[in-house]
């Protein structure tokens, strides 16, 4: 049996300890305080690289609204009484000649 203890104890502290040995104490959870934790220097150059690609896509937008080329229809002229539209006309008929 002997083959098998030295076995054992070249495991050290993989090997459960037995009934005379004190386990070894846990090391303490460190926790880390929110207010002095930062994005760091990761966040600034994703935070900048997402500005520069805003920035590029927006000059792109618009050079692409530039090249549109569209006419305007020409509006027929309108005779001197008809209203704008059906809200412009005048009002209990004023102003309208029979």
């Amino acid at each position: 049996m002997a083959p098998i203890m030295l076995s054992l104890t070249a495991l050290g502290p993989l090997v459960r300890p037995t009934q005379g040995e004190t386990p070894p104490a846990p090391e303490p959870v460190r926790y880390v305080d929110p207010a002095t934790v930062g994005p760091g220097f990761i966040g600034f150059v994703l935070f900048m690289f997402l500005v520069v690609a805003v920035f590029v896509l927006w000059r792109s937008m618009n050079k692409q609204l530039a090249k549109i080329d569209f006419e305007e229809p020409e509006d027929a002229p309108r005779p001197a009484n008809a209203p704008f539209g059906p809200n412009d006309g005048p009002v209990s008929g004023e102003g309208v000649s029979p």
